[in-house]
């Protein structure tokens, strides 16, 4: 069940036909599949055809010249009395994407997924006035009924993707008739009595025939006093019966030779397919969606546009057995690809594709104590219109943290991806191989010993995608024990634009402190457009992937809640890192780090604020836990931290944001950078 995610099918019109059937179809699949579904329909004339378990809100009462403005006032003002949908199913005309897309409104609109639903050839929309090319350039998604259709939505430039979706038909509803032998011949028609159905062509042909044929007309509409008119006048009007709109027009499919069309247009009828599946083949003009699926001679015949003459031949050949009707089996078999169940479970699975994805990535190491409580928090987010897979790399544990997670994958299938490891690589190498396998578009690194809050991805989705930002962050706390999780929020979000180089020195001092790479979102393209991963087979791998990050991102936005809860425990690896070997990882990676900055030229106009950067941890840092822990006291090292600081950056004591600060720590650095200093010495002056 795909529950929390809210669809609105937007029409500008509604009767009866096969339009509604389909959307009757459609939104009964998507309510059975744990959908939201409601049905909006701009222009009311009294018919209810929604099916009454599908919530149907009719907009503008009675027939008449209506304006875009009009449209999106009405369809604006339900969306703040009941709510915004995450998915506008833009169905019908092409206008309805532009009356969603102004609806919305400009900032909630990039929080929100239109898809246009075409149901006819986009040209006749444009010269009807209903909107052409222009108005699916706003849209996500572009559903058309047939190949015809989708060539020429894309030879316009439509930006987005454009994919085929079909009509579907219930074989076990429609019984296969016995093959047709009845002598007296019979035509049909099903659909609304309008004008571009050309029914006026199929009457002439009747009356041209040598053949006498009956011609059952289902349906009605503004066209039928006319047609009745016709029918008089060929004097055929005995042969002819218009019947009325019919819940069941198959019922009498044994005296049915032929379904017939004569359409100026169509993409893909269903009333087509609800025949064929009946066993009854089509006659029809050669409209877009009916060239697809109709093989002449197989199960059905085609005949050129506006041709009453033709059709005649046609329907003397059939009468005379010259040519032979197509088979029952062989019209049903042909629609065996529109069979109900799969054609709506591919339109559901089009349909999700449209969504975002958040991909989270937690590396797993000995946490059997731990990872419910994780897994926990990320399966329990409030998070509607937005997909989520959590990726879970297994990196050897040796305690029942594998055990856990199979658990976990097997309840949570459609969830979960668990990929364990044969090689323990320390978390860089885990987050990689996460990223490998995350299919979001967007995302985000969770360690397996912390905490979310349920409210953590919904804020920094919409916070990104408002704000068109590569990377979103909220704030964190650190947590000691079953300290309970309570949400805190100080200041307010800050959305900076780093393609100015001011704004982008502001953050290099403020926030490349941090370099967790938990707690923010990223968009995946951002990551691998500028081939940003984690270094591997070491500790502190973070400062390499969060300086790149810090260094290529064009836009960031913090928000000021506190979502993200960072646990510490004993077992866990920053508190476990004592030994003298494994604290100098800052350094290193903070010097591989800088290395690549400057191999890939990042650094111009940003070296101080990076020196200072690189000081803090590469040098300052690992100063400073010598000083807390006498045990990590190490003259080599000491002396490779200032060789490293001073090889990549020579003038170091000459950078302002060193000259101005006159704090005695800092006064202590300038001393160990500037003078040379014994071991005893040192031990001396830093206090060991």
């Amino acid at each position: 069940m795909l529950t929390g995610i809210h669809i609105d099918i937007l029409m500008p019109v509604g009767e009866q036909g096969g339009v509604e059937n389909v959307v009757n179809q459609v939104g009964l699949h998507l309510q059975e599949q744990g959908f939201s579904v409601r049905v909006i329909q701009l222009v009311w004339e009294g018919v209810h055809w929604v099916h009454r378990s599908i919530p149907f809100f009719p907009m503008l009462t009675g027939k008449g010249q209506y304006s875009l403005n009009q449209f999106v006032t009405q369809y604006s003002k339900f969306l703040e009395k009941n709510g915004m949908p995450d998915i506008v199913l833009a169905t019908t005309w092409p206008m309805m994407a532009l009356v969603a897309h102004m609806s919305l409104g400009v900032q909630e609109r990039k929080a929100h997924k239109i898809i246009a639903w075409l149901h006819g050839p986009l040209g006749r929309y444009a010269s009807a006035g209903y909107g052409g090319a222009e108005c699916l350039k706003i849209c996500d998604t572009v559903f058309v009924l047939n190949e015809k259709s989708k060539n020429l939505v894309m030879s316009c430039n439509v930006p987005c993707n454009v994919t085929i979706v079909r009509n579907p038909v219930s074989l076990s509803k429609y019984c296969l008739r016995p093959e047709h032998n009845c002598d007296e011949k019979a035509l049909l028609f099903v659909g609304r009595l309008s004008g571009e159905k050309r029914i006026d062509i199929i009457l002439h042909a009747i009356s041209f025939a040598k053949s006498k044929w009956r011609f059952i007309v289902v349906g009605d509409g503004e066209e039928r006093g006319y047609l009745q008119k016709l029918a008089r006048e060929l004097h055929i009007e005995k042969q002819v019966t218009f019947a009325g709109w019919k819940t069941n027009p198959w019922e009498a499919a044994s005296e049915i030779s032929a379904l017939a069309f004569a359409s100026e247009y169509e993409s893909l009828p269903l009333v087509a397919l609800e025949s064929l599946a009946s066993g009854i083949p089509v006659i029809s003009t050669p409209v877009d969606g009916i060239v697809e699926i109709i093989k002449p001679g197989i199960n059905g015949f085609l005949y050129p546009f506006e041709d009453s003459q033709s059709l005649a031949d046609i329907l003397d050949a059939v009468a005379g057995g010259i040519l032979p009707l197509p088979s029952a089996q062989a019209c049903r078999n042909s629609v065996m690809n529109f069979e109900e169940t799969a054609v709506l479970s591919d339109f559901t699975q089009k349909l999700m594709n449209v969504l975002d994805k958040i991909s989270v990535i937690i590396p797993c190491y000995n946490v059997e104590d731990r990872i419910a409580r994780c897994l926990d928090s990320i399966l329990n987010q409030d998070l509607h219109g937005v997909t989520i897979e959590i990726v879970c790399i297994d990196d050897c544990s040796v305690d029942n943290t594998l055990q856990i997670l199979q658990q976990y994958e097997q309840k949570n299938p459609d969830q979960i991806l668990l990929i364990p490891l044969t090689e323990n690589g320390k978390q860089g190498n885990a987050r990689n191989i996460g990223m490998q396998y995350a299919s979001g578009n967007f995302i985000t690194f969770v360690d397996a010993d912390d905490a979310i809050a349920p409210q953590m991805l919904r804020e920094m989705y919409r916070a990104a995608v408002i704000t068109d930002c590569e990377v979103a962050e909220c704030a964190y706390k650190e947590i000691y024990g079953d300290t309970s999780f309570f949400i805190e929020e100080s200041g307010v979000s800050e959305c900076m634009d780093m393609k100015i180089t001011d704004i982008q020195k502001k953050y290099i001092l403020k926030y490349g402190w941090k370099t967790a790479p938990w707690g923010r979102l990223y968009r995946k393209n951002f990551l691998l457009d500028h081939n940003i991963k984690f270094p591997v087979g070491t500790y502190m791998e973070d400062i390499y992937f969060s300086e790149l990050c810090m260094l290529y991102m064009d836009s960031y936005i913090r928000i000021p809640q506190t979502y993200y809860f960072y646990c510490l425990n004993e077992s866990g690896v920053m508190l476990s890192q004592g030994s003298a070997g494994s604290f100098m990882d800052t350094m290193e990676v903070q010097a591989e780090t800088t290395k690549e900055c400057l191999r890939r030229g990042l650094l111009t106009s940003l070296e101080e604020e990076f020196a200072y950067l690189h000081f803090s941890k590469a040098f300052a840092e690992p100063i400073r836990r010598m000083q807390e822990n006498k045990k990590l006291f190490s003259y080599a090292n000491f002396l490779f931290l200032k060789q490293s600081l001073l090889q990549f950056f020579p003038h170091f004591l000459d950078n302002k944001y060193v000259l101005n600060d006159t704090s005695a720590e800092m006064e202590l650095y300038k001393l160990l950078l500037r003078e040379t200093f014994s071991e005893q010495e040192l031990r001396t002056v830093i206090g060991c």
